[in-house]
Protein backbone atom coordinates (compact mmCIF):
# COMPACT_ATOMS: atom_id res chain seq x y z
CA UNK A 1 0.00 0.00 0.00
CA UNK A 2 1.33 3.49 -0.92
CA UNK A 3 0.80 5.17 2.68
CA UNK A 4 1.33 1.74 4.49
CA UNK A 5 3.37 2.90 8.19
CA UNK A 6 2.96 6.80 6.79
CA UNK A 7 -0.52 7.64 7.23
CA UNK A 8 -2.81 6.77 10.16
CA UNK A 9 -6.07 7.11 9.46
CA UNK A 10 -8.57 7.99 12.59
CA UNK A 11 -12.53 7.48 13.10
CA UNK A 12 -14.44 9.73 14.21
CA UNK A 13 -18.24 10.94 13.99
CA UNK A 14 -19.92 14.18 13.71
CA UNK A 15 -23.14 15.37 15.77
CA UNK A 16 -25.30 17.77 16.37
CA UNK A 17 -26.28 19.06 19.19
CA UNK A 18 -30.14 18.67 20.24
CA UNK A 19 -30.88 18.50 23.97
CA UNK A 20 -34.51 16.55 23.54
CA UNK A 21 -32.31 13.44 22.22
CA UNK A 22 -29.21 13.48 23.90
CA UNK A 23 -30.55 10.42 25.71
CA UNK A 24 -30.84 8.62 22.21
CA UNK A 25 -27.63 10.14 21.10
CA UNK A 26 -25.38 8.84 23.68
CA UNK A 27 -26.04 5.11 24.46
CA UNK A 28 -25.24 5.04 20.13
CA UNK A 29 -22.74 6.77 19.75
CA UNK A 30 -21.17 4.36 22.43
CA UNK A 31 -21.72 1.58 20.43
CA UNK A 32 -18.79 2.94 17.96
CA UNK A 33 -15.61 2.35 18.36
CA UNK A 34 -14.16 5.76 17.25
CA UNK A 35 -11.56 7.96 18.00
CA UNK A 36 -13.32 11.12 18.54
CA UNK A 37 -16.86 12.43 18.58
CA UNK A 38 -17.19 15.87 16.97
CA UNK A 39 -20.33 18.33 18.54
CA UNK A 40 -21.72 20.92 15.77
CA UNK A 41 -24.54 23.45 15.67
CA UNK A 42 -25.84 23.47 11.92
CA UNK A 43 -29.57 24.54 13.39
CA UNK A 44 -31.32 25.62 16.32
CA UNK A 45 -34.38 23.94 16.82
CA UNK A 46 -36.31 25.68 13.11
CA UNK A 47 -33.96 27.88 12.53
CA UNK A 48 -31.48 26.56 10.02
CA UNK A 49 -28.10 28.41 10.24
CA UNK A 50 -27.07 29.10 6.72
CA UNK A 51 -31.03 29.58 5.87
CA UNK A 52 -32.02 32.99 5.92
CA UNK A 53 -35.67 31.90 5.41
CA UNK A 54 -35.74 30.37 8.35
CA UNK A 55 -34.92 33.28 9.65
CA UNK A 56 -38.95 34.54 8.98
CA UNK A 57 -40.55 31.80 11.47
CA UNK A 58 -42.63 32.82 14.01
CA UNK A 59 -39.77 32.55 17.12
CA UNK A 60 -37.55 34.40 15.33
CA UNK A 61 -38.78 37.11 13.00
CA UNK A 62 -38.23 39.55 15.86
CA UNK A 63 -35.38 38.76 17.44
CA UNK A 64 -32.50 41.06 17.12
CA UNK A 65 -29.07 40.21 15.24
CA UNK A 66 -27.48 40.01 18.88
CA UNK A 67 -30.60 37.65 19.88
CA UNK A 68 -29.62 35.46 17.76
CA UNK A 69 -26.05 35.63 18.31
CA UNK A 70 -26.77 34.87 21.84
CA UNK A 71 -29.67 31.65 20.74
CA UNK A 72 -26.73 30.35 18.79
CA UNK A 73 -23.80 30.31 21.56
CA UNK A 74 -25.85 29.41 24.07
CA UNK A 75 -26.69 26.03 22.16
CA UNK A 76 -22.61 25.75 21.89
CA UNK A 77 -22.11 26.35 25.67
CA UNK A 78 -24.44 23.73 25.86
CA UNK A 79 -22.75 21.43 23.93
CA UNK A 80 -19.62 21.78 25.67
CA UNK A 81 -20.82 21.07 28.74
CA UNK A 82 -23.06 17.90 27.79
CA UNK A 83 -19.83 16.07 27.64
CA UNK A 84 -20.58 13.71 24.68
CA UNK A 85 -17.52 15.53 22.72
CA UNK A 86 -14.22 15.66 22.13
CA UNK A 87 -13.94 18.24 19.83
CA UNK A 88 -16.72 21.04 18.81
CA UNK A 89 -16.60 21.88 15.25
CA UNK A 90 -16.64 24.97 12.97
CA UNK A 91 -17.52 27.40 16.24
CA UNK A 92 -18.52 30.64 14.25
CA UNK A 93 -20.28 28.59 11.89
CA UNK A 94 -23.03 31.33 12.41
CA UNK A 95 -20.85 33.49 9.97
CA UNK A 96 -22.93 32.04 7.13
CA UNK A 97 -26.11 34.03 7.77
CA UNK A 98 -24.04 37.11 8.74
CA UNK A 99 -25.09 38.79 5.17
CA UNK A 100 -29.01 37.86 5.57
CA UNK A 101 -28.91 39.59 9.60
CA UNK A 102 -26.72 42.93 8.63
CA UNK A 103 -22.70 41.33 8.94
CA UNK A 104 -21.33 40.88 12.39
CA UNK A 105 -23.79 41.53 15.14
CA UNK A 106 -21.99 43.99 17.98
CA UNK A 107 -21.51 41.45 20.89
CA UNK A 108 -20.27 38.79 18.67
CA UNK A 109 -16.70 39.84 19.77
CA UNK A 110 -18.01 39.67 23.43
CA UNK A 111 -19.72 36.81 23.56
CA UNK A 112 -17.43 34.44 21.60
CA UNK A 113 -14.59 35.18 24.59
CA UNK A 114 -17.43 33.80 27.01
CA UNK A 115 -17.74 30.31 24.53
CA UNK A 116 -14.18 30.60 24.60
CA UNK A 117 -13.99 30.61 28.13
CA UNK A 118 -16.91 27.53 28.27
CA UNK A 119 -14.55 25.52 25.86
CA UNK A 120 -11.91 26.08 27.93
CA UNK A 121 -13.36 25.18 31.46
CA UNK A 122 -15.10 22.14 29.78
CA UNK A 123 -12.14 20.50 28.08
CA UNK A 124 -12.88 20.53 24.96
CA UNK A 125 -10.54 20.93 22.26
CA UNK A 126 -11.82 23.50 19.23
CA UNK A 127 -11.55 22.46 14.89
CA UNK A 128 -9.17 24.75 13.09
CA UNK A 129 -11.69 23.90 9.64
CA UNK A 130 -10.12 25.34 6.73
CA UNK A 131 -13.81 24.45 4.58
CA UNK A 132 -14.58 28.19 4.47
CA UNK A 133 -11.71 28.91 2.28
CA UNK A 134 -13.15 26.83 -0.35
CA UNK A 135 -16.57 28.38 -0.06
CA UNK A 136 -17.18 31.88 -1.50
CA UNK A 137 -20.10 32.69 0.35
CA UNK A 138 -18.05 32.45 3.21
CA UNK A 139 -14.15 33.12 2.80
CA UNK A 140 -12.71 32.73 5.98
CA UNK A 141 -11.57 29.54 8.09
CA UNK A 142 -13.89 28.36 10.89
CA UNK A 143 -13.15 30.18 13.45
CA UNK A 144 -11.74 33.32 12.29
CA UNK A 145 -8.38 34.49 13.10
CA UNK A 146 -10.12 36.65 15.73
CA UNK A 147 -11.58 33.68 17.18
CA UNK A 148 -8.22 31.74 17.19
CA UNK A 149 -6.49 34.10 18.73
CA UNK A 150 -8.86 33.99 21.89
CA UNK A 151 -8.63 30.70 22.23
CA UNK A 152 -4.91 30.81 22.28
CA UNK A 153 -5.07 33.33 24.79
CA UNK A 154 -7.82 31.19 27.14
CA UNK A 155 -5.49 27.54 26.85
CA UNK A 156 -7.73 26.14 24.37
CA UNK A 157 -6.59 22.73 22.38
CA UNK A 158 -7.10 22.96 18.38
CA UNK A 159 -7.13 20.48 16.50
CA UNK A 160 -7.27 20.54 12.11
CA UNK A 161 -9.49 19.68 9.45
CA UNK A 162 -10.57 20.01 6.34
CA UNK A 163 -14.07 19.34 6.41
CA UNK A 164 -14.07 17.49 2.69
CA UNK A 165 -17.60 16.94 1.46
CA UNK A 166 -15.52 15.22 -1.63
CA UNK A 167 -12.29 12.98 -1.49
CA UNK A 168 -10.62 15.30 -4.08
CA UNK A 169 -10.44 18.09 -1.40
CA UNK A 170 -9.07 16.20 1.65
CA UNK A 171 -6.20 18.25 2.89
CA UNK A 172 -7.18 21.76 1.95
CA UNK A 173 -5.97 24.50 3.39
CA UNK A 174 -4.27 21.98 5.74
CA UNK A 175 -0.53 23.90 5.26
CA UNK A 176 -1.80 27.67 5.67
CA UNK A 177 -3.98 26.61 9.07
CA UNK A 178 -0.75 25.20 10.20
CA UNK A 179 1.24 28.31 9.85
CA UNK A 180 -1.99 30.45 11.09
CA UNK A 181 -1.75 28.72 14.29
CA UNK A 182 2.21 28.99 14.37
CA UNK A 183 1.80 32.78 13.97
CA UNK A 184 -0.98 33.00 16.28
CA UNK A 185 1.48 31.01 19.28
CA UNK A 186 0.59 27.08 18.68
CA UNK A 187 3.00 25.01 19.34
CA UNK A 188 1.03 21.93 19.02
CA UNK A 189 -1.75 20.41 17.62
CA UNK A 190 -4.40 18.01 19.02
CA UNK A 191 -5.88 14.62 17.95
CA UNK A 192 -7.55 11.63 19.39
CA UNK A 193 -6.89 8.02 19.34
CA UNK A 194 -9.87 5.78 21.18
CA UNK A 195 -11.61 9.61 22.69
CA UNK A 196 -7.84 10.07 24.45
CA UNK A 197 -6.21 13.11 23.72
CA UNK A 198 -2.40 12.62 21.84
CA UNK A 199 -0.91 15.96 21.19
CA UNK A 200 1.51 16.30 18.48
CA UNK A 201 4.33 18.97 18.19
CA UNK A 202 4.04 22.27 15.80
CA UNK A 203 7.63 22.61 14.89
CA UNK A 204 9.29 24.45 12.25
CA UNK A 205 10.06 21.30 10.03
CA UNK A 206 6.16 20.82 10.18
CA UNK A 207 5.29 23.98 8.37
CA UNK A 208 7.75 23.28 5.59
CA UNK A 209 6.10 20.00 4.82
CA UNK A 210 3.85 18.93 1.75
CA UNK A 211 0.71 18.46 3.88
CA UNK A 212 -1.99 19.87 2.15
CA UNK A 213 -2.18 20.03 -2.01
CA UNK A 214 -4.49 23.19 -1.55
Amino acid sequence: MEFNGALEVSRGLEVDYHAPILGIIGPVLDRYPVDYVMGSVHFVDEWVIDDPETLKLKPYRRCSAEDLVDIYLRRLEEAAHSGMFQVMAHVDYMKKCWGAIGGKPSNWDTRIREVARVFKETGVTVEFNTRGWTLPAVGDAYPSREFLEILFEMGVPVTVGSDAHEVERVGDGIGRALQILWDIGYRQITVFRNRGAVHIPLTPELLTQDVNHG
